[in-house]
């Protein structure tokens, strides 16, 4: 799941509370991608450490989490990887972060916002929100440029963000709870008002979800 994995968590929290299992879900996030860099590649500060826990429960009727929505393509498994250079994670020696497939980094790049439009186009219509109706936008952020040119792309223009990148780098899979703080510390998310999360993750795997805040 790796950068989408908040979201995985969600659905998965909201499941086990609607089936009674749990009154309330603890969910946590680890990002620490830089032990992962090869210090001498360009790319290495695009990444930053860092933790976030979430406590999640019951909302009321039409609040909370209303819908998820997720993607997969197994062929591009080896566009970004953790392994040890020409080995498996197993085999001894450094795991570093490299891609094995130049072509499929490039696709997965390129084809990134147009992933974003379906996934998101998705989740408003099965919930019948307008697009002009999102207030917050919080999007996966492996690049300065990601979120807005998927929010743009997406049809969310008048939807608020909270860009990070340039302070903390990728933080994987606490990017997205990291903005919903923000947003919180911020005062910015009164009730009723709809957030809408995207993120994308190498492998590939692409997951995005819509609430209404409480």
């Amino acid at each position: 799941g790796v950068c989408t994995s908040y979201i995985v968590q969600l659905d998965l929290a909201r499941k086990t509370i609607v089936a009674g299992d749990a009154k309330r879900v603890l969910v946590t996030q680890s990002s620490a991608c830089s032990r992962l860099m090869p210090e001498a590649e360009p790319f290495s500060p695009w990444f930053g450490d860092a933790g976030g826990a979430s406590v999640l429960e019951a909302a009321d009727e039409g609040f909370g989490l209303l819908a998820t929505s997720f993607r997969t393509w197994g062929s591009l498994c080896r566009a970004f990887c953790a392994t040890v250079p020409g080995g498996r994670w197993h085999d001894g020696g450094r795991v570093v972060a490299h891609n094995e497939d130049r072509a499929g980094a490039k696709r997965m790049q390129l084809q990134a916002a147009d992933i974003g439009q379906e996934v998101i186009g998705d989740l408003l219509e099965r919930t019948g929100i307008k697009k002009e109706e999102v207030k917050l936008f919080c999007s996966h952020q492996p690049a300065a440029w990601f979120p807005d040119v998927c929010r743009r792309h997406a049809g969310l223009e008048r939807a608020h963000m909270f860009p990070s990148f340039g302070y903390t780098g990728n933080l994987s899979s606490v990017n997205i709870p990291m903005q919903v703080t923000t947003a919180m510390r911020e005062r910015f998310l009164k009730r009723g008002d709809i957030v809408v999360m995207f993120a994308l993750a190498s492998g590939m795997m692409a997951a995005g979800a819509v609430l209404r805040w409480q």
